[in-house]
């Protein structure tokens, strides 16, 4: 044991020194033994001309009117080289990347052609690098690659809330008002593979069916209403994810999406005017026109609505009775003397209200108006002999 020890320690610099010139060696001899390596590249595909693809991207240009459906978009494939390890670590650390550009002649009936593609025939950004490296692969294991392209289909699609699906929750007393959306622009262009883009049409008809099979045909992405929210939103709506690895593109990018936030009870209540509550103003030109008076109206109810109060709100009777009038407008009455009688439009105003902004606001969010098929938005006025 102790002739062991002695051995180990005996000179132990030489030894030392010997160790590491053994592993360099090894490690020299190493890198630079051929071995059989791969290298990924990830699908990229382009409809113009072609660039310059990303490191580790095989960028596949498609003749005009037609686009690559296998492998897709994002997808990786494995190309199989032969080097010594210094030699692939160094065609790996930069422009380790390819590019190819289909070209064939398709049948006028034809909607499908398949390419196939040897490693070599690709266009390497490093070309003498990858020659060096591909050719001493056997035959067999030069995997022949099938690009598989599709040709283009473009449609246009009518946006209505069928499109889209609206996601988060309002607070607890509103709800969204799905089916009045607006969409700006109204209409988008689709255009991909035949396949995806029939797929997508056949959503949207299930969708629209009468049969509802499809709550949402989920041509666009979600529309995301922020939870415990009384307001409305407003938001930018892209094609929906699941369409965008199957090669299909909307025509414009983007689409504005409006949705309404509206109480569940909105306020609904009655407004009773009287004859003699209606306010007259009186014509600029009185020379003009004549005088006219009041003639006949029958007093009937009105509604006072509104999506963004509810009953119990601080608008009740007595709110309306103090704010709300009728007045008659008559600047633009007809000078002809022969005229005697005329049906004026009543028109329903908030009045009272000292704040100007307060003032607006209710003029804009509050609708005072006649019963559904009443006329009783029209008096008559008379000339006064």
């Amino acid at each position: 044991m102790k002739s062991f020890f002695g051995f180990l320690i005996n000179d132990w610099r030489r030894k030392l020194v010997a160790i590491a010139i053994a592993l360099a060696l090894w490690s020299w001899i190493e890198g630079r033994i051929a071995n059989d390596n791969d290298v990924t590249l990830t699908i990229a595909f382009t409809t113009e001309d072609i660039g310059t693809p990303e490191d580790f991207q095989l960028l596949v240009q498609a003749p005009p009117g037609w686009v690559l459906t296998s492998p897709s978009i994002g997808d990786t494939v494995k190309i199989v080289i032969h080097g010594s390890k210094s030699q692939v670590q160094s065609f790996k650390s930069q422009q380790c990347a390819a590019n190819f550009v289909a070209s064939f002649i398709a049948d006028e009936d034809s909607n499908l052609e398949t390419v196939k593609v040897l490693p070599e025939q690709l266009n390497w950004m490093r070309p003498n690098d990858a020659k060096l490296l591909l050719d001493n692969i056997s035959e067999g294991k030069k995997e022949l690659r099938q690009l598989v392209f599709e040709r283009v289909k473009t449609a246009t699609v009518t946006l209505t809330p069928k499109e889209i699906s609206v996601t988060g929750t309002p607070s607890e007393a509103h709800e969204v008002r799905t089916e009045e959306l607006v969409f700006s622009p109204n209409s988008v262009t689709i255009s991909g593979a035949q396949t995806a883009v029939d797929e997508l049409l056949a959503e949207i008809d299930s969708a629209h069916s009468a049969d509802g099979s499809l709550q949402s045909s989920n041509l666009l992405s979600n529309l995301q209403i922020a939870d415990g929210t009384r307001n409305d939103t407003t938001q930018m709506a892209q094609l929906n994810g699941r369409w965008s690895p199957k090669g299909i593109e909307m025509f414009p990018n983007e689409v504005l999406v409006e949705a309404k936030v509206r109480l569940k009870q909105p306020l609904s209540m009655t407004f009773n005017p009287s004859f003699e509550s209606i306010q007259v103003i009186p014509p600029s030109n009185p020379d003009a026109v004549g005088k006219w008076e009041l003639s006949s109206w029958e007093p009937q109810p009105w509604l006072v609505t509104s999506p963004h109060f509810k009953d119990g709100d601080a608008i009740n009777t007595a709110w309306i009775s103090e704010h709300v009038r009728l007045f008659v407008l008559l600047p633009n009455l007809i000078p002809d003397e022969n005229v005697t009688t005329l049906k004026v439009r009543l028109e329903a105003h908030i009045v009272g209200i000292e704040d100007p902004a307060e003032q607006s606001f209710y003029e804009q969010h509050i609708v005072v108006a006649p019963t559904t098929g009443s006329d009783n938005d029209m008096i008559t006025v008379k000339r006064k002999q």
